[in-house]
Order: C-alpha cells, then structure tokens, then sequence
C-alpha cells in the first residue's frame, strides 16, 4: 500500500502489521503510475491520496493508462488497482481541500467508482473491491471518520438495503406511499435523513430516499423504480452539479421517458470558502433539502 500521508490516521497502524506499507514523497501521478506498474506485475496496491482534491493530479495515469491497459490487451490482463480518497467539506479546510471532484471521474470506461455511507458496513465493500479486476476509486466523505456505523431507523420509516454486489439503500414510509423520491450518495445521506424527519414532523411529506454506494457505472434501476411511484425527484449532491452524477441521471430518466411531475436538484456551484460559517451555508444540508422538498410537494 502507497500511503500518500496519514493525516486522517485511517491507515496509521498498518505499517506496524504490514510491510509492504511506503510513505512517498508528495507526487500524486507517480504514486498511481507505480500501483499500476504493480497491479500489471499481478499485485493488488491500494493507493491512498489525501486529499481529494489532489485527485485532478492522477488523472492522466489513471484514465490514459490504467483503465485502459486490460481493453487493449483484449483483457488478457488485469489491473487491480485500488485508489481511495477522501473528499468534501463540512471541515472548514478551505477552497483546495474542501472539494468533492467524483464527477470528473464519472463514465470512465473499465472504472468502478464506489462511495461509502454510514449504513453500510465498510468491510462489505471492500470485499467486493478487492475482487474486482479493474481499477477502482473508494470515496470517502472526511466527516464519515468521525462516525460510527449506523442501525437506528427512522421512525415510521424502514430501510432496505439490496443485495447486490455494492448494494443501494431504500429507506422508505412503512405505511404510507411516499410523494418525493430523494436521491442522494455517500455523507450526504445523514442530512436527507434529517430532512425526512423535519418534512414528516412539518408538513406531513413522505420521502422515500435512494443511495446507492456504486455511482459509476449508474445503475438506475432502483432510481426509476422509485419515480415511476412518487413522480417527484431531488437529487442532492455535495459537489457541482454540472455534467455530474444527477446530470446523467436526468439524461437517463429522459431516455426511459419516464414522466415527472417534478424534478429538482440541490448542489454547490461555487468554490468551497475559507470561511467555516460560509462554507456550512453553501453546501446542501437538511434545513435547504427540506425547503426543495417543501417546493416540490406544493408544485
């Protein structure tokens, strides 16, 4: 494993279990192009960038060359390469380590892109992960180290959680046919949550609420299962939502001509300020999710 630094601790210990554990100089692409030398050697490195927003420096290594090496040789070979990062805000780190940039990797070819939330066992995940035999990018959220897995459900409320390889969660009314289908992945889970909450107590609005931990390649099938019910749709997206993960899930819907009485998004367009207090202001969280729900419902 290639740990680009250990500033969040994840990976502090496993150099004491491990030998294969290497600090590296400051030197993202090089990082990725040596895992993907090994990978090709038949290893299975796990390269660790911190921050996410340094992502942007892999690019090249990973889309000219690692995803491209098993389609070209016919897939004769593998490229086991696994790259896991943290990203967002809520931390107040500023314009250069706030960001969330998975939309730039999104629709790569030979490229799974997975995200982590705190209802689904991480250790599920990665044993899927480590099975895969093309590159991989774990994303996960910085305010998600803080957490502990979590059980509790909502009241009135159930959460189903499918049996796929990276599995989508559904938490749905337990009585009641839900009028608003939010869409939402990774940290930004626990905020719609809460949003539910306030819209139920508030206004008596039932939500159902998809998260998939797979982002790329999309599947909707759960997606346009939900909206071909309620025929209302928020996604909710920490990042920007130009040419991003709920730009390609319009696109889809309109392909499949499922017909919406209501659709809306809810993102940040703007660069992550210095200012803690600004920052908090400008990323999605439940009091401005429930507010599109509340428009939408009233539509």
């Amino acid at each position: 494993m290639f740990n680009y630094y250990i500033r969040f601790k994840v990976s502090g210990d496993l150099s004491e279990y491990y030998q294969n554990v290497k600090n590296t100089p400051i030197s993202e692409a090089a990082i990725v192009g040596i895992g993907t030398g090994l990978a090709l050697k038949g290893m299975a490195p796990i390269i660790e960038i911190m921050f996410g927003d340094f992502m942007t420096l892999i690019f090249d290594q990973l889309y000219n060359h690692a995803c491209k090496f098993a389609a070209m040789s016919n897939y004769q070979i593998d490229v086991p390469l696994v790259i896991r990062t943290p990203m967002g805000g809520k931390r107040g780190y500023g314009p250069t380590h706030s960001q969330s940039l998975e939309k730039f990797f999104l629709g790569i070819p030979n490229l799974l892109i997975t995200v982590l939330n705190y209802r689904i066992e991480p250790k599920k995940l990665y044993k899927a992960i480590f099975s895969e035999k093309n590159p991989t990018i774990v994303i996960e959220n910085k305010v998600l180290y803080t957490k502990k897995l979590q059980t509790e459900v909502l009241i009135g409320y159930q959460v189903e959680i499918s049996t796929e390889k990276y599995p989508t969660i559904k938490i749905k009314p337990e009585i009641k046919k839900p009028n608003v289908t939010i869409l939402c992945y990774g940290e930004m889970l626990e905020d719609v949550e809460h949003a539910i909450e306030i819209a139920f107590d508030e206004e008596e609005i039932f939500c159902e609420i998809i998260c998939p931990s797979q982002i790329s390649p999309l599947n909707m099938a759960p997606i346009l299962a939900s909206i071909q019910n309620t025929k209302r749709l928020l996604i909710v997206e920490e990042g920007t939502n130009i040419a991003a993960y709920s730009a390609e899930v319009a696109a889809q819907i309109m392909q499949s001509n499922v017909h919406l009485k209501s659709f809306k998004r809810l993102s940040n367009n703007e660069i992550i300020p210095s200012s803690m207090k600004v920052e908090t202001d400008m990323l999605p969280k439940p009091a401005s999710i429930f507010n599109k729900i509340q428009e939408m419902f009233y539509e």
